[in-house]
């Protein structure tokens, strides 16, 4: 049998120091069916359908399954068509092809540690492909803390930053409400790109980007994949 080493380095996302409050939470409104898509990954393998949950890997307890949310957005932050589908089973990859591990971040335009995070990942994007890394950010609030993301708010955030990895709307938290309480900013989502497992989830920005995603990345290397 195979042993899953536990996971020690969660706190390597929490040093710089969020930029709101995290004591109330989010007003959500449920995903809707549509938005939890059911299509497969670029290589035709359909996105797990079990394990579904919340919780990141803790010790020997694995994560929950993220789902396969739908968001729009610009995909590779192409903004030249609009604003195009993005579901998470881009990013599905038993076989790492592609990727071994999914970033995501949410994010917000009055958040200041957001836009030195986005910053610090459009300068490291070109070595991610090397490394297997996908990264997808997602803009949750609007120019006010704990106020939802509307289209203009989304126009804004990406007029000022010029993304080269996928970039999405998610409003009212429709997808990420059970993830992202109001005004807890930065928020980080690390998956597992096997199997979409939890491996870590919380507020806060690295100090450096690149040494908390290769962390991720060496655990993948070490580890069988979690069996549902």
């Amino acid at each position: 049998m195979n042993t899953i080493r536990p996971i020690r380095f969660a706190a390597s996302f929490l040093v710089l120091a969020s930029c709101g409050s995290t004591s109330s939470p989010a007003q959500k409104a449920d995903a809707s069916a549509e938005d939890i898509a059911q299509d497969a990954n670029p290589y035709g393998k359909a996105y797990p359908s079990k394990g579904f949950g919340t919780s990141a890997h803790s010790g020997s307890l694995a994560g929950g399954v993220f789902q396969n949310f739908r968001f729009y957005g610009h995909p590779n932050g192409d903004a030249s068509k609009g604003m195009q589908p993005l579901s998470m089973a881009k990013f599905f990859d038993p076989e790492m092809r592609a990727y071994k591990i999914v970033v995501l971040t949410a994010t917000a335009p009055w958040c200041t540690y957001c836009k030195k995070e986005t910053t610090e990942i459009i300068a490291a994007r070109n070595t991610f492909s090397d490394r297997k890394i996908g990264v997808i950010q997602v803009v949750v609030e609007s120019q006010s803390s704990g106020i939802g993301a509307t289209q203009v708010d989304f126009d804004n955030w990406v007029r000022v930053l010029d993304h080269n990895f996928d970039v999405a709307l998610d409003e009212s938290k429709r997808n990420l409400g059970a993830f992202v309480q109001a005004g807890g900013l930065p928020y980080a989502l690390v998956l597992d790109a096997r199997t979409m497992e939890i491996l870590y989830s919380g507020v806060g920005a690295p100090a450096n980007v690149e040494t908390a995603f290769d962390r991720y990345v060496s655990w993948v290397d070490s580890n069988p994949p979690t069996a549902y």
